[in-house]
């Protein structure tokens, strides 16, 4: 068998500190949710590069059924957060969309202004960009659970 000789990338590495690459879901399924996901989607460029977005998608919810269908994106976003510090920014995000969170046991499952999940993370090694280890916390899962929803990020590797 042939094996290919290595490629260099290093015309791949960010130009800035930009280390990381996430897939965020983005969801919403109360009040102008195209509104709202075009305004997140704006908040999400003020902390890194959109690289690439999904078409806009809606799905049943979930769990609790009896709520409005979510209206839905993926993103591919490039920044030099780190995972638990990229969470705090798309809570704040959130909370600025009038997103009650999750810790309140009655909105778990329940209609929300914006959900935003990093479904999947990469950091940038020498050779381009890599999936991290898998990372479980109380706070954050990844990759996410329903992680399913990442199919425009397969592409971005």
């Amino acid at each position: 068998m042939t094996r290919l000789a290595p490629v260099n990338v290093s015309w791949m590495r960010p130009a800035t500190a930009e280390l990381y690459r996430y897939c965020i879901a983005l969801g919403a399924n109360v009040g102008s949710r195209l509104q709202t996901l075009t305004s997140a989607l704006s908040s999400l460029q003020k902390i890194g590069s959109v690289e690439r977005t999904s078409r806009l998608y809606e799905t049943e919810p979930l769990y609790r059924t009896a709520q409005p269908a979510f209206l839905n994106a993926v993103v591919v976003l490039r920044t030099d957060r780190e995972p638990t510090a990229l969470l705090t920014e798309l809570e704040r995000i959130e909370k600025d969309h009038g997103r009650i969170h999750k810790g309140q046991l009655d909105q778990q499952y329940g209609p929300r202004t914006l959900d935003l999940d990093i479904l999947l993370a990469e950091r940038w090694q020498a050779d381009g960009f890599r999936a991290l280890s898998p990372l479980q916390t109380p706070r954050l899962t990844i990759p996410h659970p329903a992680n399913g929803r990442a199919s425009v990020c397969s592409s971005s590797t």
